[in-house]
């Protein structure tokens, strides 16, 4: 081609670009005219893309895939990128001239011919490149913004559509030209009804509405505002209105609302209003209340404080009189009759402390107690305060305590002696005729706990499901004629279930009408280690004994066989005298013990058993013995028949079981009475209070006698005043070192406690005499104003001796060592020797030996280590309330790791 045609194609190219506004049109129409014109046999625009290079359009069209052109495809590119600032790669391929001229950024143009370019034609590309290259660059952006407008329409239209909330548009004259669906459904309203309508008119038709929102969006401002506009059947709408102008190149064309319906959540919000307005008109109802509950609650514990005041004052003088008495010689059912009048004088104490402690457990802040405690000890507490009722009505109590529960517990026994006497008081009250059962098991135990379950089983009234239901509610019973004939409050069985829920148990009841019921409870205690009932306890010839068990009760003969199989004691058992005297017929007799129940012991077969046994043919001669409830009285017949070696008293845990068994069998020593302390239980000496001299400030005449005689036993000279100004008149007219102490109630006639205390401190020489309240006061309030009007401590009535004589011991002898008896040992004994000692202590708390309290003061008087002293100073207070099981329980541990030791 000569430079003339070259010109000509350049000419005819340039005007096939030129012009075009569509970039496919502009390829299909220039790339023929480079194969016309060039004589080119391939022309193809590759373009650049984000995954590389790929042909916008190619002549021909079966070259697009040919592996000749797509290898230099790539070749020719990679030459280009070497060579940026290149105007034109080459290169050959076959019998073909390949040239790539770039396009800038949008790729570039690849020619084929047979025969090379002329010079003057490829430097003429240039320009042509450039402007195709600027053309293609233009299309592309214009179809990129077209695509991306497209979006945007189509995300517009999906907004419109498919919105919840109402949609519409109107021009500059406020006209409507378009809505969408929701704005018919929340209006009523098609497009056709309201097209080229005023706005302001379709929803608000009547003119009721003071403002609308199209003049301050057609003025340029963006809206929000709650309104109510209304549809097309009048009803008014309560919506959220938004809105803003339609801006065209910066000019307002119109303008768009939107309407969110929020009637649900002003209905709402009306609501809440009318509540809280509701709320607070409660709270000042409630505020009202809780002061009229204040004042109540002050009036109730005013109320409490009276009535421990006036319940402790008699109880202190039926306490201390049960103590001073016991200090007398007396019979031994004397004795027996008063230790149970003083374990119920101390149980009602505790259910006193119990009510006066009620407000905690309606508040939730009952504490529980963790103690050791003896679990026997709790139980007899238990039964003996309803044994008397029980007895009138005759029914029969029984007792089975598993003998391997360890004797010596921890946890709160004044709780679970609550529940106890609770649940045995409903029973007896509920039953007429038959039998109660009280039973404890072990459910389970590990190494820091176990779990004990005890059921009350009676044969009384029983109960519907129905009546059950209400049972541990406060105030509630089965039945309302349950209150007039049984009397109660109905608030024993709530509060049984708070304590043992608080115990980490459960509480549970069984009944079915004219059946009885039966009520269990489960709780956690935690055991001392090796209290667990020692089968040596019995001599060791009774452990080849046999015993012949005469009884109709079953379940009496079960509990019995269990505590002597226990014992390893055989056992068998017979329904009648007759089966029994037939048995004891057998030569040579079998049976060294025998035990009888009491109601058969009046039959007409039980002289056939008395001559059996006072004859000469029986030999050896058992031991009988009567199974019989507490306070029951020997037939003259039989005292006189002199068979029966004595009572075994009924209900019994396995420690009372054996008890009596001992005692009836010669085995028990009846113990001495003492006539006056010598010492406390820790050893200190009690001379150091003889012949000191005390005002005893009462106006109560018992007890003034019941204070006086427990200050005389101890060698204290007592003077008495009757008040509180008699007792400011008589310590101002002695000199200030006549009396080393006064002993002052609170509540008394002409002048109180605390006056006479705030006017004893005023006079001068008497600031420093010692003042002891001893009042019925109870509350941690009364002990505080006492000591804030000048007093020194505060003793609480009842009057417990050893109470009463330590807070003395703490005024007149500040160093305990000071106050011990003397030592006739300077060095501790070895651990041989002490574990020899408590051996022999052991020994005689098993025989229920009176030398065993004198043995434990020679123990004291030695030197002896810390842990030692405290366990046997335990022990003997044990001792004092004739306890002698439980001073077993805490000295057997202490043996035995003594033992260990060695």
């Amino acid at each position: 081609m000569n430079l003339a045609m070259y010109k000509d194609a350049l000419l005819e190219i340039a005007f096939s670009i030129s012009g075009e506004l569509d970039q496919q049109k502009l390829l299909q129409n220039c790339l023929p005219t480079f194969l016309r014109k060039l004589n080119c046999t391939m022309a193809a625009v590759v373009q650049r893309s984000p995954e590389g290079f790929q042909t916008a359009h190619i002549l021909p069209k079966s070259m697009a895939k040919h592996p000749n052109y797509l290898a230099l495809m790539n070749k020719l590119h990679e030459q280009m990128k070497d060579s940026p600032q290149t105007a034109w790669a080459s290169g050959i391929h076959g019998s073909s001239h390949y040239y790539a001229f770039p396009l800038d950024d949008f790729g570039f143009l690849l020619l084929a011919r047979p025969k090379p370019f002329n010079p003057f034609f490829l430097n003429e590309m240039k320009p042509l490149t450039r402007m195709l290259s600027r053309v293609c660059t233009a299309l592309e952006k214009q179809k990129t913004s077209e695509q991306a407008l497209l979006v945007q329409k189509a995300h517009f239209e999906s907004i419109f559509t498919t919105t919840h909330d109402a949609m519409i548009y109107f021009d500059n004259h406020h006209l409507v030209f378009n809505i969408n669906d929701r704005f018919t459904e929340m209006f009523g309203y098609t497009l056709e009804e309201i097209l080229g309508k005023n706005i302001n008119h379709v929803i608000d038709p009547l003119n009721r509405e003071k403002e609308y929102g199209s003049p301050r969006i057609l003025s340029g401002e963006t809206i929000e505002m709650e309104v109510i506009r209304y549809a097309k059947n009048g009803n008014g709408i309560e919506v959220l209105l938004k809105g803003g102008p339609v801006l065209i190149n910066g000019i307002i064309r119109g303008g768009y609302a939107i309407y969110a319906d929020i009637s649900e959540r002003k209905k709402n919000e009306r609501h809440l209003l009318e509540t809280n307005t509701l709320l607070e008109k409660s709270i000042d109802r409630a505020n009202r209340l809780a002061s009229k509950a204040e004042m109540a609650n002050i009036a109730k514990s005013t109320f409490l404080a009276n009535m421990s005041h006036e319940i402790r004052t008699p109880m202190n003088a039926i306490i201390g009189l049960t103590d001073l008495c016991l200090q007398t010689d007396l019979s031994e059912k004397q004795q027996d009759y008063l230790i149970k009048i003083g374990d119920a004088s101390h149980s009602l104490l505790q259910i006193l402390n119990s009510i006066l402690d009620f407000s905690k457990i309606e508040a939730g802040k009952t504490q529980l107690e963790t103690i050791p405690f003896i679990l026997d000890e709790v139980l007899a507490q238990s039964w003996n305060m309803i044994n008397e009722n029980a007895k009138v009505k005759g029914l029969h109590l029984l007792c089975f305590r598993d003998p391997a529960i360890p004797s010596q517990l921890e946890g709160d026994p004044l709780r679970l002696g609550q529940i106890l006497i609770n649940l045995l008081n409903n029973a007896v009250k509920f039953t007429e005729t038959g039998q109660i059962i009280l039973s404890v098991q072990i459910l389970s135990r590990d190494q820091n706990s176990l779990i004990l379950e005890f059921t009350v089983r009676d044969t009384g009234i029983g109960m519907n499901a129905k009546e059950q239901h209400n049972l541990f509610r406060p105030f509630r019973q089965a039945d309302s004629k349950t209150t007039r004939k049984f009397g109660g409050t109905g608030l024993g069985l709530s509060i049984c279930r708070e304590l043992v829920e608080l115990m980490g148990g459960q509480i549970w009841a069984e009944s079915n009408p004219g059946r009885g019921s039966t009520f269990g409870f489960t709780c956690v205690l935690q055991p001392a280690p090796d209290t667990v009932l020692d089968r040596s306890s019995l001599p060791e010839k009774w452990r080849t004994f046999q015993a012949l068990i005469v009884d109709t009760n079953t379940e009496a003969i079960e509990i019995i066989q269990k505590y002597l199989t226990f014992f390893s004691i055989k056992n068998e058992c017979v329904s009648s005298v007759n089966e029994a005297a037939r048995r004891l017929r057998a030569l040579p007799n079998p049976f060294q013990l025998v035990f009888l129940d009491s109601s058969l012991s009046q039959t007409s077969e039980t002289s056939q058993m008395q001559d059996i046994l006072e004859g000469n043919q029986l030999q050896p001669k058992p031991s009988v013995f009567l199974t019989a409830p507490a306070g029951y009285l020997l037939p003259d017949t039989i005292k006189k028949a002199g068979c029966f070696s004595g009572i075994i008293t009924r209900p019994a845990t396995p420690s009372l079981f054996i008890k009596n068994l001992l005692g009836n069998m010669g085995e028990k020593k009846k113990r001495k009475i003492k006539k006056q302390r010598t010492a406390l239980a820790d050893g200190r000496s009690l001379s150091p209070l003889q012949g000191r001299r005390i005002l005893l400030v009462e106006d109560n005449e018992i007890n003034r006698m019941v204070a006086g005689e427990l200050l005389k036993q101890v060698g204290i000279k007592t003077e008495m005043a009757f008040n509180g100004n008699e007792a400011l008149k008589q310590i101002r007219a002695n000199p200030p070192d006549h009396y080393d102490c006064v002993l002052m109630d609170i509540q008394m006639p002409i002048m109180d406690g605390y006056e006479a205390t705030r006017q004893i401190r005023e006079s001068p020489g008497f600031q420093h005499l010692p003042i002891l309240a001893m009042t019925a006061s109870a509350f941690s309030e009364d002990r505080k104003k006492s000591l804030d009007s000048g007093m020194q401590g505060h003793i609480i009535k009842p009057i417990l001796p050893d109470q009463l004589y330590g807070r003395l011991m703490e005024l007149f002898c500040p160093s305990p060592h000071e106050c011990l008896p003397a030592r006739t040992e300077t060095e501790p004994p070895d651990i041989t020797e002490l574990a020899d000692l408590l051996q022999e202590l052991r020994e005689l708390l098993r025989r229920y030996d009176e030398k065993a309290e004198k043995h434990m003061d020679t123990l004291l008087a030695k030197h002896l280590p810390p842990a030692v002293k405290e366990t046997l100073v335990f022990a003997k207070k044990r001792l004092w309330v004739y306890d002698f099981d439980g001073a077993t329980a805490l000295i057997q541990p202490l043996h035995d790791s003594l033992k260990d030791g060695l």
